[in-house]
């Protein structure tokens, strides 16, 4: 939903299917149903000026009106007067950020894409993309009609431009403040998505002058390296392990590890002699092993528990001393299902040893 700002009675609803509906409250009617997406409507932007900036005419009163929608297109409309659409635009299909992982936005299926719009200028549009990139749109380059976000438009120039590629998936939400007298120069765009990063760009010279790490689960445990006290490890209930390195002046430099971690981390423990091994225990009873100076996935051990691992620690074993291959052995300790086991590192694919009947 979103208000017009240049008529306090009209507001616009984007609904599913790619209805998107302008309602006059001053004389509870319906004004116009726009139909142009095939997919839910889940992103609107009204244009800063009331008249058509598609055109040389300033005398109208148009009212744009820009959708983002799950079918992957933004479109533009005249909500101000026949409500029909002025142009429409398609969002590239290949990500414009060559570097580095990219995963794109609607894994399961066209309908997952989000694409979020805001109109901050005239004629400077703002838009993510289906790899979490932000693009930026020169309307002035726009071909009315039609301008594919994949291919040059007007004058042979290209329609937009990359303002960052900092997340690497699903960005979902825009902002941008606007603050009287201040040099549009100095504008920041903020932006957020699924890799919880909430990052400050300039929207004019793309520098990014802040990108914070943010949590999108309870925390559950934490432990401070007993080699390193700058590093914290950190573990969420949105199934990752954060590891915080405060040595920096900035203290935000944060690493997150995810990958073959598929529930909630109930508990990490640093090896006590290697400050690059971390072990975590998960809700639904994994223990694993993770070497975060590596890109390496985890090495999870052999499943033993049935629900939650609640403690996790590092000692000499208390049993099957010999099978361990080191001379000062360190084996893992797990606590959960009202069991204590013990873990060989060593032999990961081994059934952990159950020290119940000890007690």
């Amino acid at each position: 939903i979103s208000c017009c700002p240049h008529n306090k009675d009209i507001i616009a609803v984007g609904a599913k299917a790619g209805l998107i509906a302008i309602y006059n409250i001053k004389g509870a009617q319906l004004a116009f149903r726009l139909r142009g997406h095939e997919l839910d409507v889940i992103s609107l932007a009204w244009c800063p000026v009331s008249h058509n900036v598609f055109k040389d005419d300033n005398s109208e009163n148009t009212l744009l009106l820009a959708s983002g929608s799950k079918d992957r297109t933004i479109y533009f409309w005249r909500a101000g007067t026949d409500g029909r659409y002025e142009t429409f635009i398609n969002l590239p299909n290949h990500p414009v950020v060559t570097a580095g992982y990219r995963s794109k936005n609607g894994v399961g299926g066209q309908g997952n894409s989000w694409v979020c719009v805001r109109w901050p200028e005239p004629h400077t549009f703002v838009s993510s993309s289906l790899y979490g990139e932000l693009l930026c749109y020169n309307l002035k380059n726009i071909i009315v009609g039609k301008a594919d976000g994949n291919k040059k438009a007007k004058n042979n120039k290209v329609a937009f431009r990359l303002v960052h590629g900092n997340h690497t998936k699903g960005l979902f939400s825009i902002a941008i403040p606007y603050f009287a007298g201040k040099n549009s120069d100095d504008r920041l765009v903020w932006s957020y998505a699924l890799d919880k990063h909430l990052i400050a760009c300039r929207l004019e010279s793309s520098k990014v002058v802040a990108d914070f790490t943010t949590i999108g689960g309870i925390v559950y445990c934490m432990a401070v390296s007993p080699l390193d006290p700058n590093r914290v490890a950190i573990g969420t209930g949105d199934n990752k392990i954060l590891v915080w390195n405060m040595s920096n002046d900035s203290s935000d430099d944060i690493i997150t590890h995810w990958n073959k971690i598929n529930s909630k981390v109930m508990a990490v423990a640093w090896h006590p002699s290697n400050e690059s091994i971390l072990a975590f225990g998960t809700g639904e009873g994994r223990v694993g092993i993770f070497d975060i100076s590596s890109s390496k996935p985890a090495v999870l051990l052999r499943l033993y528990h049935r629900k939650s691992v609640y403690s996790l620690i590092w000692a000499p074993p208390v049993v099957n001393v010999e099978t361990f291959t080191k001379k000062k052995p360190l084996a893992l300790f797990s606590v959960g299902d009202g069991e204590i086991l013990q873990y060989n590192p060593d032999y990961p694919e081994k059934d952990p040893i159950s020290l119940s009947s000890l007690f």
